[in-house]
């Protein structure tokens, strides 16, 4: 942070009137409370992928890099955990949390990368040769150190550990600020991963509204790096897997927000794509990704004339989406069965069993998309009742049937799958009646969802979970995703 005498880097305020920071200044002083650098990425998000076109992104990075003001980087705030701002001498000695940081890392990687052999997912699926080969990296062992404490720490409600995950933290930071010093040292697989994986530390923390949006500011940040790094990025696997991860996370991004993705972005991809080879099921999901948040930029800039025409245009995409859901591979397919005890875990009377998470994540990808498109073709439908009444109870009903679909992932995601089946018990066929027939008010609805996303918060330590827990509870919009 630009602490009082010194010009901020990340303080706008500061920045735009060139004065020095100043704690008479709401955020200058916000900032020195915080003891950390003001969160803003202003500059970064003006630079991010704008005007960027395929030949812009065939050159790699020259001398111009050179000219690329230094960033600072840091993280959007402190932790939620009051304990937390208490003296580090609370702190486990190290001999015990050394080993208590290996089982963290051992149990993050578990839960977070992707278990089968293909070898990109954007899953973080490079992070176990990466460790192996870059455990001197001290700014990238301190991220990944502190992403896995803290939802270990999260996991078993450790406040020791917790501390010990925000001194890694501070460290990470440290390391990074000073990697963005240098353009050669920014552009770095360690340095992009280090940012990526603070982006998880903010997601495993968060627990509101405003963290939710502190969520993104590691994604901006690392998203302008990769932009710096040109085509060459896409040139080993390594890169292509970052690249990849990168370009879901900007792209989901823009779903959430009714933005387009950046010109940059389709720039990278479009040649990422021709160096792929074979494009499987989950890169057409991102192509199409791509298109539905194109489709509700333009429905928010009110680039259709009638309703007609963005039900029609809703409608082409959804059945793009269905043809891709029937066309997924047989090893990325889930089984549907019904509980034999602990009903109360699963809503409709029945759950999905996927082959990994990797597999539950691309389902509800696809899904999502689909109930994005037919809350729209509802909306417009309204508009329109006398004709389009069977339409618009088509729609209402996949999208009721489809977040019962997510629903069926939650025994899975929270890890209770082993509760509804007891030992040597016989398998019961699948559900003769259509799922979710059984399900009553959509309160009762709401509350299951509400409980189910605070034992997943519980269980994985991920307490973005609580977040959307009480915001479904007290049925808010979540703000940052309204521009």
């Amino acid at each position: 942070m630009g602490r009082r005498g010194k010009l901020s880097m990340g303080c706008g305020t500061c920045r735009k009137r060139k004065i020095r920071c100043d704690e008479t200044e709401p955020e200058c002083r916000q900032c020195i409370n915080a003891g950390w650098m003001c969160p803003r990425y202003d500059d970064l998000k003006d630079r991010l992928f704008q005007n960027r076109t395929v030949a812009d992104f065939s050159s790699s990075v020259g001398p111009d890099a050179e000219k690329i003001p230094a960033v600072e980087y840091l993280r959007a705030g402190p932790l939620q955990q009051d304990a937390m701002h208490h003296s580090p001498s609370l702190s486990p000695p190290p001999h015990i949390i050394q080993p208590v940081t290996n089982r963290a890392i051992d149990l993050f990687l578990a839960s977070h990368v992707p278990r089968d052999k293909v070898f990109i997912r954007g899953c973080f699926e490079y992070l176990p040769d990466f460790r192996a080969s870059h455990s001197r990296n001290l700014g990238f062992s301190a991220s990944l150190n502190a992403v896995a404490l803290a939802a270990y720490g999260n996991t078993v409600q450790s406040t020791k550990i917790l501390i010990q995950a925000r001194s890694y933290l501070g460290v990470a930071i440290r390391r990074i600020n000073k990697a963005l010093m240098s353009p050669d040292e920014a552009i770095k697989d360690s340095t992009i991963i280090s940012i990526m994986l603070l982006a998880t530390f903010e997601t495993i923390t968060c627990r509101n509204q405003k963290s939710l949006q502190d969520c993104d500011m590691h994604t901006k940040g690392a998203t302008a790096i990769i932009e710096m790094r040109g085509r060459q990025q896409l040139q080993s696997l390594l890169g292509m897997q970052l690249f990849v991860q990168m370009c879901g996370d900007i792209s989901r991004g823009c779903l959430q927000r009714s933005v387009r993705v950046p010109s940059g972005v389709l720039a990278a991809r479009s040649h990422a794509a021709t160096l792929m080879g074979h494009l499987d099921t989950a890169w057409h999901l991102g192509d199409m990704i791509i298109e539905v948040a194109e489709f509700r930029a333009n429905v928010k800039e009110g680039v259709f004339r009638t309703p007609g025409t963005v039900i029609k245009a809703a409608q082409d995409l959804d059945a793009q989406l269905y043809d891709l859901a029937i066309s997924v591979p047989t090893e990325h397919s889930f089984k549907i069965s019904q509980p034999h005890c602990n009903e109360r875990l699963v809503w409709g009377g029945f759950y999905h069993v996927y082959p990994s998470f990797w597999a539950a994540y691309f389902w509800n990808n696809l899904r999502t998309c689909r109930i994005l498109l037919h809350q729209e073709i509802c909306r417009q439908a309204e508009m329109i009742t006398v004709q389009k009444q069977d339409q618009l109870v088509l729609s209402r009903n996949l999208v009721r049937q489809l977040g019962i679909d997510i629903c069926a992932t939650v025994p899975q995601y929270s890890g209770v799958l082993p509760l509804l089946v007891p030992h040597n018990s016989m398998a019961k066929p699948p559900p003769e009646l259509l799922p979710g027939s059984s399900s009553t008010g959509s309160d009762d609805h709401r509350r299951w969802i509400v409980d189910r996303a605070r034992d997943i918060g519980r269980s994985t330590g991920i307490h973005q979970a609580f977040a959307l827990a009480d915001v479904l509870e007290k049925q808010e919009k979540i703000h940052i995703w309204e521009d």
